[in-house]
């Protein structure tokens, strides 16, 4: 078998920072896959509001006022790079969004869209030059409006996958984007049940578990991977209370699964403060984590060969 280097990053949540970034990150690491995982969807949406004299818009509860049309590049660009949508509007349709939640998300579903086609063009002018393949898989918080994209996706240089397996080179990627159930009603998320019964039909449908790298949106549960903190320990400096504010969200399903099939590698996202790595039995499981707010990248870069794992290291940045 020849060298497979892979990076991976996951719950980049609609930053365009960060995507530019992970494909600067695998050019300059020579990876051949980079695997983009979900969470792929940012979640708020600014009117740029024009009331016939200047352009206003509220970020974060502060309103910020525009004389001059040219200076709202430079705030598009600011929004995007964090991962934040935006919409041109006047006053009368302001006031709709406001009475309106369903309009709202609608316009994020459009607006994710949107972001993603931009940003799978702009990679298909980098990687021409370069002999590297994106693949690119759903998480919980991206919902169906996804989907269409597939077949666009589907074009040289490029793979999509949600809930399935994608063959390259000499490996399998098993790709699974749903999670466990939440408090958020996300989604893509499903009783644990489901979960092992999904996980299940893909490992038997595996010609050779030595190979099978999975990409699971969800941690294994009870690792150092799915430590969150808890929403009574949310607002309390967590340095001082490592432990009483913490638990373990990941999915118990994912875990049964890699204890009894032992893939190669498991790679996971979803709890964006556990970063982490733990091995389960024979199985490497990795969580480099997200930052996406801060335009700060993790991801991991992981060396295949033989069957084995040669290398592995998480870059942070």
């Amino acid at each position: 078998m020849r060298k497979l280097r892979i990076l991976f990053v996951a719950d980049i949540h609609g930053s365009s920072l960060l995507f530019r970034k992970a494909l600067t990150s695998s050019i300059s690491h020579a990876a051949d896959l980079l695997i983009l995982a979900g969470d792929l969807s940012g979640k708020e949406l600014h009117p740029i509001v024009f009331d016939g004299h200047s352009f206003s818009v509220t970020i974060h509860g502060e309103t910020r006022h525009y004389a001059d049309a040219g200076r709202l590049s430079q705030v598009r660009s600011t929004l995007a790079d964090v991962g934040e949508y935006f919409i041109d509007c006047e006053l009368p349709y302001l006031d709709q969004l406001r009475s309106d939640p369903a309009l709202v998300r609608n316009h994020i579903r459009q607006e994710s869209v949107k972001r993603l086609t931009s940003w799978i063009q702009m990679a298909r002018e980098r990687i021409n030059s370069h002999r590297m393949t994106i693949l690119i898989t759903p998480g919980n918080d991206d919902d169906d409006s996804f989907d269409g994209l597939a077949e666009a996706i589907q074009a040289p240089g490029f793979l999509w996958s949600y809930n399935g397996i994608v063959r390259f080179q000499e490996y399998e990627i098993l790709n699974y984007g749903d999670s466990n159930l939440t408090p958020w009603h996300t989604p893509r998320e499903k009783p644990e049940s489901e979960i092992e019964g999904d996980l299940t039909h893909l490992f038997e449908r595996a010609r050779r578990l030595e190979s099978v790298v999975c990409n699971i949106h969800c941690p294994p549960y009870g690792t150092l991977l799915d430590l969150a903190v808890s929403s009574e320990g949310r607002n309390q400096p967590r340095v001082l209370i490592p432990s009483a504010v913490e638990s373990h969200v990941g999915s118990i399903a994912v875990r049964k699964s890699i204890e009894a099939w032992q893939p190669l590698v498991s790679l996971h996202g979803h709890v964006h403060e556990s970063p982490g790595v733990q091995m389960i039995g024979r199985t490497l499981c990795l969580n480099p984590g997200s930052e996406y707010r801060h335009g700060v990248l993790n991801a991991f870069v992981i060396e295949l060969k033989d069957d084995s794992v040669t290398s592995y290291f998480r870059i942070s940045g």
